[in-house]
């Protein structure tokens, strides 16, 4: 799962994230990425989610509105029933 690691700088600190899942969204035409710090909340897994563009060789996390979070929480949802069913 290495690879699917993904550190996050910030002026404060950096942080370690891995890669759950990406997708294409048809009606927003965005790429988006899930991904996890591995801790839980109320007994959940912790899921963000963000749009990804590729910028040069560098990947750029744009934050989500209104729009995207609906669609974020949607395949958050499918997500986490995937994992129940398995």
């Amino acid at each position: 799962m290495e690879e699917d690691k993904i550190i996050i700088e910030t002026k404060e600190d950096t942080k370690e994230f891995y890669k759950l899942a990406t997708f294409y969204s048809n009606k927003t035409n965005k790429r988006y990425l899930l991904y996890t710090d591995k801790e839980y909340t109320d007994g959940l897994l912790n899921i963000y989610g963000s749009i990804i563009e590729q910028e040069n060789d560098k990947v750029i996390f744009i934050e989500l509105d209104e729009e995207d979070k609906k669609i974020v929480e949607k395949a958050i949802s499918k997500l986490r029933e995937s994992i129940k069913s398995n």
